[in-house]
């Protein structure tokens, strides 16, 4: 008899205690899972700059790591290449995200998902940032820096001949920043851009890249940094280089047409 109550003790204790003591248990969901991995930021630092990405668009920590190696390589290589020629910002702050309409915002990073990470590249939002400049100042000199960057000092002068004759604004005209605009935004916009836009908007990208490249290799990185973020673009052009804009843009087409004479 003693043996038979012993057992039904310990089973009616156990059922007390499973069926009325016994915490809750939740078991851990794929979507619990999955939010773990999807920070809402990723913070660090590149060369003393303090970099802070903003996952708008909830992005996998995989993925961003992915975008802040790119980044970093590309901060690196802008800050070597500018040797201190000009002041640079404590702290960079972007938004991450994949919505369409952003691929060309200086402020955000634009997170194409049918790219590696490697793929992407963010100089342009690097050269409007990074350095202390105003943002509407620099529109001109950060379009020229990054497709200097992008596209490479030789091959862009062979890409720009293919839009030799797109009518585009002069470069004096490019450098005031209602034109740019004109020119380059309404071009790249997503959501009302026509094929003539996208190509007046490309041949923009380009002519500015080959001017820059032409700066930058014919009188140096640094005279480039000192109209930068100029406030008056004309006056200390001539002051800095000893030519007018204008000047400087004929010298430049007749370099083009020496140099790739089978282009221009």
């Amino acid at each position: 008899m003693r043996r038979i109550i012993l057992p039904l003790l310990v089973l009616t204790a156990a059922f007390f205690y499973f069926f009325y003591l016994k915490p809750d248990i939740v078991p851990i969901s794929s979507d619990s899972k999955e939010k773990a991995d999807v920070p809402t930021s990723l913070e660090f630092d590149v060369r003393g700059v303090h970099v802070r990405l903003l996952n708008s668009d909830d992005l996998e920590m995989e993925k961003l790591k992915g975008l802040q190696m790119e980044l970093e390589r590309e901060i690196v290589e802008i800050l070597e290449f500018a040797n201190g020629d000009m002041p640079v910002v404590d702290v960079l702050t972007f938004n991450v995200t994949a919505k369409d309409g952003y691929e060309y915002m200086s402020s955000a990073l634009y997170f194409d998902p049918e790219l590696e990470a490697e793929e992407h590249f963010f100089y342009y939002n690097i050269t409007s940032n990074l350095f202390e400049q105003s943002a509407y100042r620099g529109r001109f000199t950060a379009t020229g820096l990054a497709a200097y960057f992008i596209d490479g000092p030789e091959y862009i002068h062979e890409m720009y001949s293919d839009y030799i004759d797109v009518e585009v604004a002069s470069i004096e005209g490019l450098f005031n920043d209602s034109t740019f605009v004109d020119h380059i935004y309404y071009g790249w916009d997503s959501t009302s851009y026509t094929e003539e836009d996208v190509e007046v908007a490309d041949a923009t990208w380009m002519k500015i890249g080959s001017f820059t490249s032409y700066l930058i290799d014919q009188y140096g990185s640094s005279l480039y940094f000192e109209i930068y973020d100029s406030s008056d673009i004309s006056l200390d052009f001539k002051k800095v280089y000893g030519k007018t804009i204008t000047e400087m843009e004929n010298e430049w087409k007749e370099y083009l047409s020496v140099k790739y004479p089978d282009y221009y």
